[in-house]
């Protein structure tokens, strides 16, 4: 089920290495190479061939976050600066934010009262939350910067750089977080889910022997 890359790459050949932020959006597989953003889409039934459904070349700078919700992307560069990108637009992207320093991630979603909003992780003790509709934005004060956020259901979490302790807010509450959790080994990344996306636990036990992984012989 999984097509070759050989169709696309010459559409990759540069001198960057780094894939980040594979997702995807619109049914599309969404990812930054460089200072490159792609949109890949499927051209058959079979998803045997890729194209190139969109592209945003970037700037000089390298792109080091993504983020989507239903109708944008939001793309962060090493540069501090957070563009608004429509693929389905031939409009270029619009400069939101300027942090002024690199940003590690971003994270969209919609809150309780249908506002869309932004989470914004930079190299500072502050995590700012921007409104697409103009309103105040709010600042997330943390003990220490923060490398990964998301923010679901009227919570926001943060881990900080060195991967060892988690921060949690109420949106409500951005002064200070309401918790905090240290571990003893790094956490690797963190991600926010309704409880309705885990799978409930059963006592079923899985066959005994290796369990090849789906599309391969």
């Amino acid at each position: 089920p999984y097509s070759s890359a050989v169709q696309v790459m010459p559409e990759l050949i540069s001198k960057f290495s780094t894939t980040r932020n594979l997702q995807i959006f619109d049914n599309r597989l969404l990812f930054a190479n460089g200072p490159t953003v792609m949109l890949l889409e499927a051209t058959n039934d079979s998803g045997s061939t890729l194209r190139v459904a969109a592209r945003y070349r970037g700037t000089r700078h390298e792109v080091t976050a993504l983020a989507a919700d239903e109708k944008y992307v939001l793309i962060a560069d090493t540069a501090g600066d957070v563009y608004v990108w429509d693929p389905k637009s031939t409009e270029p992207p619009v400069l939101a934010f300027y942090a002024g320093t690199a940003i590690s991630d971003l994270a969209a979603t919609e809150l309780s009262d249908n506002r869309r909003c932004l989470l914004v992780a930079i190299k500072r003790p502050v995590v700012p939350m921007l409104f697409r509709d103009g309103s105040t934005a709010l600042e997330f004060t943390a003990p220490e910067p923060v490398r990964t956020c998301d923010v679901l259901n009227g919570t926001v979490i943060g881990l900080s750089r060195d991967r060892m302790r988690i921060f949690a807010w109420r949106e409500q509450r951005p002064d200070w977080p309401a918790w905090q959790f240290q571990f003893t080994e790094p956490v690797l990344d963190l991600r926010l889910v309704p409880p309705s996306a885990v799978a409930r636990h059963t006592k079923s036990t899985p066959p005994p022997g290796v369990k090849k992984p789906p599309g391969y012989a």
